[in-house]
């Protein structure tokens, strides 16, 4: 029997993973690395990251909601459907960064 926090966890990863994936189909749909990402975060926003920084906490997908939705205003996005069809989209951009970029 799966304890009720394990179920929970799981969820959340199933969740942190869909976010993680939205934001780097939408950074691959406007030809955006990590690197530009962190560009625009500094410059809209001032939040102080670094590339590597910012590249690890979008992999880890645990970030909050505020994060996310900041994201999604620095690559001008006005609508955001979330869809699990765009893992494999997600796939085809971490193929896709040069080395330089990952």
């Amino acid at each position: 029997m799966v304890k009720k926090s394990e179920s929970h966890n799981g969820v959340e990863v199933l969740f942190g993973t869909l976010a993680r994936v939205t934001i780097q189909v939408e950074m691959k749909k406007r030809d955006l690395g990590y690197r530009e990402l962190t560009q625009i975060l500094n410059e809209k926003f001032e939040v102080g990251e670094n590339e590597r920084n910012l590249r690890n906490k979008i992999a880890r997908g645990t970030f909050s909601a505020g994060f996310f939705l900041m994201c999604m205003k620095a690559l001008d996005c006005t609508t955001i459907r979330p869809s699990f069809d765009d893992m494999r989209a997600a796939h085809e951009f971490e193929i896709s960064q040069t080395p330089e970029d990952k």
